[in-house]
């Protein structure tokens, strides 16, 4: 048997583990915080990880396991890639495309692209961060969003995301200030349509949790 420590609690494991998994296939293990596949498989001793290869986002060279996403590779590398829709538990949908970089000369969202051997990855370029900017103002707009003003300062994802871009001014265009009926429908999860932006999580966290 062979004891993996994960967090405070070892993890046993009595049976001996086949990873053989046929050609185009990859194995998933969700670890404790429910991503990582790579980093709970790389803590079992002897295990050989399928790697993808070396991937480089804004020039730093990071390795992607087999199967991984270019967001998930750089997640675990430490490498930072700005989202509204992904959320960890959740199985990606790239709606927002706040995600987007630019891989092998294409926009593509990084939580839905599979990460490739050699791919050159801009992650963080003045262009992009137009782009993002450009998005999450669209979504200021087209819903009651007031983040650089608003009292829920520090407890809100789309406000964050609006200071990390630095977006703290008053905006160009007028709000269409919808007022759209409370979806109440559910009975775990109550939907503020006039506040929503489309990033479906309540659906997948529906459907999926």
């Amino acid at each position: 048997s062979k004891t993996v420590i994960s967090g405070t609690e070892p993890l046993t494991i009595v049976q001996p583990l086949d990873l053989r998994v046929a050609s185009g296939q990859y194995l998933s293990i969700v670890g404790p915080s429910g991503s990582g596949k790579s980093t709970l498989l790389g803590l079992i001793a002897g295990l050989d990880v399928p790697t993808t290869g070396e991937v480089v986002i804004d020039g730093v060279e990071i390795t992607a396991y087999a199967g991984q996403t270019i967001m998930e590779a750089a997640d675990e590398a430490g490498v930072y890639i700005p989202r509204l829709c992904d959320h960890e538990g959740l199985r990606h949908q790239g709606s927002c495309r706040v995600c987007t970089v630019k891989a092998g000369g294409r926009s593509v969202a990084a939580c839905t692209q599979p990460a490739a051997p050699g791919q050159a990855v801009e992650n963080e370029t003045p262009r992009l961060t137009k782009m993002r900017r450009d998005l999450v103002e669209m979504l200021f707009h087209e819903g009651n969003h007031l983040c650089p003003i608003c009292e829920a300062s520090g407890n809100c994802e789309l406000q964050a995301m609006a200071y990390r871009l630095d977006m703290t001014e008053a905006t160009r265009f007028p709000y269409l200030e919808p007022c759209r009926a409370l979806d109440a429908s559910h009975p775990d999860i109550a939907l503020d349509t006039n506040r929503c932006i489309s990033c479906g999580r309540c659906i997948r966290a529906s459907q999926d949790v």
